[in-house]
């Protein structure tokens, strides 16, 4: 059986790249592959992402003495990593493959999950552009989360080099089927679930909440998440105390597990109005449609390849409460419309973004970078 070392981290905190580390490890891809995790996981909240400080300083010094470690040890055939948009990040994942490729005969199969690496190329100095250059020709695959991320490494990589892998989930209701029963009333659910930061849309958000308690005061919103910001959350108070609506706006914090289950049962609309800089192709969304909402997002990152407008949901433009607004009220005043979304949603899931079609289309990644295929 064919080695893999897998590098990243797991959760805490939660966020795209440690849920998906987890949901590798969980997987059957046991079964194809020997799997060697190099935990890289700093469990401390997501604002400390990017940072540098000494902890993440000695956790990466570590990190790469356990790859050298590992790559003697196990003389792996592929080496997996999921690289970081930042550069404190990246010249970390660069050692990782320049460590790989010298000290073993390995292939180094290299997975972003986001989308700003292209922008994170061109905006940095030429000293790092060079290192990205050098360390880029070394590795023999990459991965994206979606087909409009394949340009990003256009300019390393041959077409034929590039894997698309959206992400996917097993998560589920017990009794999905209540979601698709005609509720007619006007007591409808809306649901944010992120990390509460201005660019995840958050007090567009609660703006579009302003509109539409206006004309459906019975309307509830949700917010589920942790604050990334303490002037969005300042701010995100004030309009919520300005406006009176403590009532029918909630907060509840980080939802996981059966919290989270019991949250998308009662959720009628999900919404994500995201425009952050690193977002690839959220997870939440795909819960979400696993959960049979419908869901208004943005064209932003690879959503549209996922919510596809009109028929699994709305897609806005970024920071544009008002559309938001206008399209929570076309779902809450029109049922048929709403319940149609939420089935078209679950079926659109359970086609393309289920944890098992995602671990086939790694599995397949993995047999190339390796020449298995």
């Amino acid at each position: 059986m064919k080695k893999v070392i897998l590098i990243g981290p797991v959760p805490p905190p939660m966020h795209g790249v440690t849920l998906a580390i987890k949901s590798i490890l969980n997987s059957n891809i046991n079964k194809h592959f020997n799997l060697i995790h190099l935990d890289t996981s700093d469990h401390r909240d997501a604002t400390n992402i990017g940072k540098i400080d000494f902890i993440n300083l000695g956790l990466a010094f570590k990190n790469l003495l356990t790859l050298i470690s590992y790559c003697l040890k196990y003389r792996p055939d592929l080496i997996y990593i999921h690289i970081s948009q930042t550069w404190i990040g990246y010249a970390r994942d660069g050692l990782f493959i320049l460590i790989g490729k010298w000290l073993s005969s390995s292939k180094v199969l290299i997975h972003l999950d986001g989308g700003y690496f292209g922008q994170f190329y061109s905006n940095t100095s030429l000293l790092v552009k060079r290192f990205i250059n050098f360390t880029m020709c070394r590795s023999d695959r990459v991965i994206v989360v979606g087909e409009c991320f394949r340009s990003i490494f256009s300019r390393w990589f041959p077409s034929g080099a590039i894997d698309v892998v959206p992400n996917g989930t097993d998560f589920g209701l017990p009794e999905i089927n209540k979601k698709f029963k005609q509720n007619k009333s006007k007591n409808i659910v809306i649901t944010f679930i992120s990390g509460l930061a201005r660019s995840k849309g958050i007090l567009d958000f609660i703006s579009a909440a302003k509109f539409v308690l206006k004309d459906v005061p019975e309307t509830e919103f949700i917010i589920a998440g942790e604050w990334w910001e303490k002037d969005t959350q300042t701010e995100a108070m004030h309009i919520i105390a300005e406006d009176n609506m403590k009532k029918q706006l909630n907060i509840i914090g980080l939802v996981t597990g059966s919290e989270k289950v019991r949250l998308f049962e009662k959720t009628d609309i999900f919404t994500l109005p995201t425009y952050y800089p690193f977002e690839g192709h959220p997870n939440v969304i795909i819960e979400a449609m696993a959960a049979g909402c419908p869901i208004i997002s943005t064209y932003h990152a690879a959503i549209p390849e996922t919510v596809i407008d009109e028929e699994t949901g709305f897609l806005i433009p970024p920071k544009k409460p008002d559309k938001l607004a206008e399209k929570m009220l076309k779902l809450i005043l029109d049922p048929e419309l709403r319940i149609r979304m939420a089935k078209n949603s679950y079926k659109r899931y359970k086609e393309y973004y289920t944890a098992e079609r995602k671990i086939e289309l790694l599995t397949e990644s993995f047999r190339r970078a390796i020449n298995e295929e």
